[in-house]
């Protein structure tokens, strides 16, 4: 996850944990706590920090995210700026009237492709001809990229085992109806944004915080997301992260473990920050849960690339 793979260092955006296995068994845990856009799915959200972990006693205990969210505002901040340098080049098999140059873009990992890819757009419409162009999508290594997901899952689902920059491949033909949906404009993406805010709401505080907000709040949270405005989207962001002390976490916790190789793209099952009898949850008993291939006989877990909201 990040520019340099699996790194203690590297500074990330997205949520998500991903198994140090082959590409080919790539695994992410996508948090839903907030659901930005890029969540799309019940949300990916931002992160509060990356970390590798050897044992499950070493994970924090997942019922304190929301409220280290809401006060690691510095953390937030570095997590929100994560960018992965990304060189778009055009598919060699579109018409153009002249050698079409790659054109270099840092992308952010809490966005969406579809926000932030108009410069791509217009850098390759200015060698081709308007007949010849028709929807444009991308492509990483025969895959289709899902506009749907945060830029910082696509990047660790398929391709944190590679070199930077992240190099991506622009079409404007041959539409692959049966991979991913068609995005005609921002107002598209803005309705799956909050569509899976109201879902991680509806997780961990039976949707109350999010329909006590105006129509300006959830403006603003679309807002701050599209513009890159991390002050504008945490100051609506930070209700959704925010809990009574004394009912002691979430309802749930909204996350969703992402898969490359299956025919089941996610997992997501209610998992509850505490156990019957009160005690906390780590991640290591989540994936213990829904993964169980991620922990070995002795308890031990995979490496596992953390970077949850």
């Amino acid at each position: 996850m990040g520019s340099q793979g699996l790194c203690r260092s590297a500074q990330n955006c997205g949520n998500g944990a991903t198994i140090t296995r082959p590409a080919s068994e790539r695994i992410t845990t996508q948090g839903l706590l907030t659901a930005p856009p890029c969540a799309s799915f019940p949300a990916p959200l931002y992160s509060n920090n990356n970390h590798i972990f050897e044992k499950p006693e070493e994970v924090k205990h997942i019922h304190s995210l929301g409220r280290r969210m809401a006060d690691d505002k510095d953390v937030l901040r570095d997590v929100w700026f994560g960018r992965i340098p990304t060189c778009f080049t055009l598919n060699q098999d579109e018409v153009t009237e002249r050698e079409a140059e790659p054109y270099y873009l840092l992308l952010p990992r809490v966005s969406y492709l579809t926000l932030v890819t108009d410069k791509v757009k217009k850098h390759f419409q200015k060698v081709m001809k308007q007949e010849d162009m028709e929807e444009m999508w991308l492509e990483y290594e025969g895959t289709a990229l899902k506009w749907h997901y945060p830029i910082g899952l696509l990047f660790d689902l398929h391709a944190s085992n590679t070199s930077l920059p992240w190099s991506i491949t622009v079409h404007f033909k041959n539409f692959p109806e049966k991979d991913i949906l068609h995005c005609p404009c921002n107002s598209v993406i803005e309705a799956h944004f909050m569509s899976s805010i109201k879902e991680a709401d509806a997780l961990k505080h039976k949707g109350q915080v999010i329909n006590e907000m105006q129509k300006k709040d959830h403006k603003q949270l679309w807002m701050g997301l599209q513009n890159d405005k991390f002050d504008q989207f945490w100051a609506m962001n930070r209700k959704l992260m925010e809990y009574p002390t004394e009912e002691g976490g979430f309802r749930y916790i909204p996350f969703r473990l992402y898969q490359t190789m299956s025919d089941r793209p996610f997992i997501q099952k209610l998992f509850r920050p505490v156990t019957t009898d009160g005690q906390p949850n780590t991640l290591g008993d989540l994936l213990k849960e829904v993964f169980p291939a991620a922990v070995t006989p002795d308890g031990i877990l995979d490496l596992v690339f953390v970077n949850m909201t």
